[in-house]
């Protein structure tokens, strides 16, 4: 006898029909997208929640393919979350799934350079090796929504002045983008600003956005031109509050600090020679993360500004780039 299914009702047919539409629509999205050869369009269609969801049901050599074309970015969390731990504040790593700080370390210990797995033959031979934290860790990693991606020095948004530095665009996500344009709308004017952090900082920020912390326990330098994110017209002013990080054991990146390449619609409240306090956190996004040795010194305001917004023309897809 043959099998038999029970028909699906209206309901279920229509919910499995908007699913395929949706999931169609990303396809359809992505290969049109590849055409116009923009990245910031790519990254924003490949980090949306349903593609989010195929891929960590997916198996090994996709969910793990970061690992393959693009291991520093991997490296780069690996040591911001390094950095957090050694703070003792599992608050700055928001939806780890180990939460408990003894365990993290150690698979911080254990895990083995991500050259590894970027020359290995046999990728998931390769992740079968590792202890359970570590490919829980990396697992979450691979296929959360962090939308960075590393430049390559003959990359169309590679930063000439700032060649010292390995440098990642961070594409926004949708909702935030919606309520930065909103801003943009308002106020058509747009400068570019920088924000220095501690690599402990970096983890939350590339999950959650840059977040207004004056007068919370996440405050980390006091708020004495008033409540907002801090930022700053000259780099070298940002770099002061840029604090280095020793790495994870077997990270490729050692002595490292962090700057941020950021947007502001409008102009915030600004005070003094080029300091802007920012008190809506929708009216800043993170463009661009420099990760740079404690030697490096940075370019003025003025050729590193004016490089950062031709880039960010082609972020957002209003300057095209050359096939």
């Amino acid at each position: 006898m043959g099998s038999f299914s029970r028909p699906r009702s209206k309901r279920a047919q229509v919910s499995i029909k908007v699913i395929e539409v949706k999931n169609w629509k990303h396809v359809r999205q992505s290969k049109k997208l590849k055409k116009q050869n923009t990245w910031y369009n790519w990254v924003s269609a490949t980090c949306s929640t349903a593609c989010i969801f195929i891929l960590r049901r997916s198996n090994l050599e996709w969910k793990f393919n970061v690992l393959r074309h693009d291991p520093t970015v991997i490296d780069l969390l690996l040591v911001s979350i390094h950095a957090a731990i050694s703070t003792g504040r599992m608050d700055l790593l928001p939806d780890c799934p180990i939460n408990n700080i003894t365990t993290l370390t150690k698979a911080l210990n254990d895990m083995p350079a991500l050259s590894t797995f970027q020359t290995a033959p046999d990728l998931p031979l390769a992740l079968h090796g590792l202890t359970l934290p570590c490919k829980t860790l990396l697992s979450w990693l691979c296929t959360m929504q962090h939308g960075l991606a590393s430049l390559s020095p003959d990359s169309p948004l590679h930063i000439p002045s700032m060649a010292g530095a390995h440098q990642f665009t961070m594409a926004t996500p949708t909702a935030k983008r919606a309520l930065f344009n909103a801003h943009v709308k308002r106020d058509p004017l747009t400068r570019v600003v920088f924000h220095g952090t501690a690599m402990c900082r970096l983890y939350s920020i590339v999950a959650t956005g840059l977040k207004v912390c004056s007068g919370t326990p996440l405050e980390a330098n006091g708020a004495a031109l008033g409540r907002g994110i801090y930022t700053a017209q000259e780099p070298s002013a940002s770099l002061g509050y840029c604090v280095q990080s020793s790495g994870w054991p077997n990270s490729a990146f050692k002595n490292m600090r962090v700057l941020l390449g950021c947007e502001i619609a409008g102009f915030g409240n600004k005070h003094g020679l080029g300091t802007y306090v920012v008190p809506d956190e929708a009216m800043l996004v993170v463009r661009y993360v420099f990760l740079m040795p404690v030697t490096q010194v940075v370019p003025g305001s003025y050729l590193l500004g004016e490089e950062l917004m031709g880039r960010y023309g082609i972020i957002k897809g209003t300057v095209g780039v050359a096939a």
